[in-house]
């Protein structure tokens, strides 16, 4: 394909090697020309449960995704799972603690752009073709973030990859200087809803400038996280495309909220979300319709269509204003 007049990428989260051998294979027979993995990358952290260890996971995962990640790009951002090694042996160590906290193998395995030549890929953005890619970071550094100061288990320093407010300020800077014929995806793992109404189960970290920055500018977030597909499309012209790509198969497949397929509407947006059987995403972007993308989600059993979302470029004023909560 040529990358400038259309391209497909894959699209998932949530993977790993006990529950997703069919998305792991799925994904393998995608013609696509890279990937997107939104985070929870493998489930080392998990390893002791199922007698392995940190290491001997990360790598087991790591061997079963070459057949892709040795063929195209895999762009991917931090989840909860990245954090830090769960084995009590190694919590009750201070080495082991110190060697395996604070996102440092997911830092020392996947070599995506450096925000400002730091030692992290937390957050970073790039552009393929006509769309500007803006990975964030859920999981720690600003108001509101789940694993800072403490990660998961509540006693490992975790977070503090730039100084008091830099994320927040590195967002707002990307997503203001982004050329406005640019379509913009964010990446997150972590949704900002999944159903957007009194049934939704998940209830999102991010604040409301994120929130804000993200619906101000963004054709589309995509996210990971919930243990199953789950897409909104805005009935209002100031809210981004939500779509979250969670039901890719991990050892927590069986947790899942949503076992079944829901749709409905609010004020806000129009959903639907699938949990019967996991999923895995594809982005296409063609030439011949330069103001739309259009994501398809498919089952990774057969790779039969579950749903279909056409994402259009809006029309976006680059002036941000800051929300009235955050005005000091």
């Amino acid at each position: 394909m040529d990358l400038l007049t259309s391209f497909s990428l894959g699209v998932f989260a949530d993977l790993g090697p006990i529950d997703g051998q069919a998305s792991t294979e799925r994904l393998a027979q995608l013609s696509v020309n890279g990937y997107i993995f939104a985070g929870d990358i493998g489930y080392a952290d998990d390893a002791f449960m199922h007698a392995s260890s940190y290491v001997s996971r990360l790598n087991e995962f790591l061997d079963t995704i070459s057949p892709i990640s040795s063929r195209v790009p895999i762009m991917v951002v931090p989840g909860n799972h990245e954090a830090e090694d769960h084995t009590p042996v190694c919590l009750l160590s201070p080495a082991c603690r110190n060697g395996y906290g604070n996102f440092s193998a997911y830092n020392c395995v996947w070599n995506n752009p450096r925000y400002d030549d730091r030692h992290h890929s937390m957050w970073y953005s790039f552009d393929y073709g006509p769309v500007h890619f803006v990975m964030t970071n859920t999981e720690t550094d600003y108001d509101g973030a789940p694993l800072e100061p403490y990660g998961e288990v509540g006693f490992i320093p975790t977070g503090k990859f730039g100084r008091p407010g830099e994320y927040e300020a590195w967002l707002k800077q990307d997503l203001e200087s982004t050329p406005t014929d640019s379509f913009i995806i964010v990446v997150g793992h972590r949704p900002i809803s999944v159903m957007n109404d009194k049934t939704d189960p998940y209830v999102t970290p991010l604040n409301s400038n994120i929130i804000s920055l993200i619906n101000s500018h963004a054709d589309a977030y995509l996210s990971g996280h919930v243990h199953y597909y789950t897409r909104s499309i805005p009935k209002l012209p100031n809210l981004a495309t939500l779509i979250s790509v969670g039901g890719a198969g991990c050892d927590e497949w069986d947790q899942r909220t949503i076992q079944d397929t829901r749709e409905g509407e609010t004020a806000q947006y129009q959903y639907f979300a699938y949990g019967d059987e996991q999923t895995v995403g594809i982005l296409n972007y063609n030439s011949s319709r330069p103001h739309q993308l259009e994501f398809e989600i498919i089952r990774s059993r057969d790779g039969g269509i579950v749903d279909t979302v056409t994402i259009n470029k809006r029309h976006r004023d680059r002036k941000y204003t800051v929300p009235e909560s955050h005005v000091q």
